[in-house]
């Protein structure tokens, strides 16, 4: 084989396809994101995570754009958006996300350091599934990000919502509630108990 046939062989390999994450993690700073993705990781291990630290990072990796062109096809199943973070912001972002119809049900927890009821109602007007007022205790905020991890990972059923949307077929309640009931824990009313 000639030099020129095998260089030809290294450099025309397709580029590494990047795997589409279960997890979007959008933070203001790498500290908050390395912080976050270790409690995820241990609330649910094998949750795959992708984490970005700017508005337009998050928005190259959901629309396959600049270094993430190459993702494959997918979107991640649960977004975990602060809204500080550097950049457009993440109100712009939550807006963007929630406009496109490729991005629109994707689930989106918006994260706000403080508890500002405009802000508030700036995120559910936009398209917020939840948001988190980020407590500034460490183990409560820990704890926070675990439950947020298991209600929309593992009790949320997401994938009914998008197939419904595909064949435009209506929606009825009871196809995306979980029938897992161990978190948080069920009440039985009195009809049950007996």
């Amino acid at each position: 084989m000639t030099v020129a046939v095998y260089h030809w062989l290294q450099t025309s390999r397709p580029t590494a396809i990047i795997a589409t994450a279960d997890i979007l993690l959008v933070h203001d700073s790498a500290h908050a994101a390395e912080l976050t993705e270790h409690v995820f990781r241990s609330a649910c291990p094998r949750a795959t995570i992708a984490s970005v630290t700017s508005s337009e990072q998050a928005l190259y990796y959901v629309f396959r754009a600049g270094h993430y062109s190459q993702r494959d096809r997918g979107s991640p199943r649960l977004i975990l958006l602060d809204l500080e973070v550097p950049g457009i912001g993440g109100l712009q972002v939550l807006e963007r996300l929630k406009q496109d119809s490729s991005s629109r049900l994707i689930p989106i927890v918006a994260m706000a350091d403080r508890d500002d009821a405009t802000v508030a109602a700036r995120c559910y007007t936009l398209g917020a599934n939840s948001l988190l007022h980020k407590s500034s205790d460490m183990d409560r905020y820990k704890l926070q990000l675990r439950h947020v991890a298991q209600y929309w990972l593992e009790l949320n059923v997401v994938e009914a919502m998008r197939s419904a949307a595909k064949d435009r077929r209506p929606l009825h309640a009871t196809t995306i509630v979980s029938n897992d009931v161990s978190w948080p824990r069920h009440r039985r009313t009195a009809s049950e108990s007996r």
